[in-house]
């Protein structure tokens, strides 16, 4: 089956731009933090002949080559394990990817064509707020706000950063969210074949609820903070 995964970053967007700017983190310390050691080789093998070393290092202190953008996108989710707080960080022996990670499996498959799969049945669930936000590829980190190059129509992976504002919309949403309200999602909008129906609307809920978690999480951060999303997997 086909699918997708986003994972989740409490972020500090001033300390990350700051951490570019001082050297004070070098190629080899995220490559050998212990908070990649489950996830490291999965993420460097998307690297092809590039050496992991030098991505790592660009993405930190440059020269920055356009024609790398996917390598440094995938490698920010090393870079943020090390530097920033993770929040799908469980992990089972003999699987290298988080199980507390969101997974569109069911709803990778949904009757649209929206880049982020999900967009059409949150405006179903009347979530706007979350709507327009989801798979918003709005994060120019390593460039310069200024200065990222041109993402096209189909970036990726994407990265989506939710600020403040959108963190407490987004939050009021989801809190308002209730079984019934999945019941009464059209069928026509989570799958072709009514057969898969349940288990689409509960891989999307169980979605909706730990994204809730999330939030709430970077809402708790003592100082405000970003909560950035990825999503990767099949395109």
């Amino acid at each position: 089956m086909s699918e997708r995964f986003v994972r989740a970053w409490v972020v500090d967007e001033v300390d990350l731009d700051r951490l570019r700017a001082n050297g004070n983190v070098g190629a080899s310390d995220v490559l050998g933090s212990a908070a990649n050691a489950k996830c490291l080789e999965d993420v460097t093998v998307s690297f092809g002949k590039h050496s992991p070393g030098v991505i790592v290092s660009e993405l930190l202190a440059g020269p920055l080559d356009a024609a790398r953008v996917t390598h440094y996108r995938r490698a920010m989710e090393l870079l943020l394990n090390h530097v920033a707080q993770p929040l799908a960080v469980t992990y089972v022996d003999d699987w290298r990817e988080p199980t507390d990670q969101i997974l569109l499996q069911w709803t990778y498959m949904v009757p649209n064509d929206s880049h982020g799969r999900w967009n059409p049945l949150l405006e179903g669930l009347h979530l706007p707020a979350l709507a327009a936000a989801w798979a918003k590829p709005n994060v120019a980190f390593p460039w310069p706000r200024d200065a990222a190059p041109a993402q096209g129509d189909w970036p990726w992976p994407i990265w989506t950063a939710l600020d403040q504002p959108t963190l407490h919309a987004v939050q009021a949403e989801l809190t308002g969210l209730t079984p019934a309200v999945f019941d009464q999602l059209p069928a026509a909008l989570l799958v072709e074949d009514e057969a898969d129906r349940d288990a689409a609307a509960a891989e999307l809920a169980a979605g909706l609820q730990r994204l809730l978690a999330w939030v709430t999480a970077a809402l708790s951060a003592a100082e405000p903070k970003a909560l950035w999303l990825l999503m990767d997997g099949d395109q």
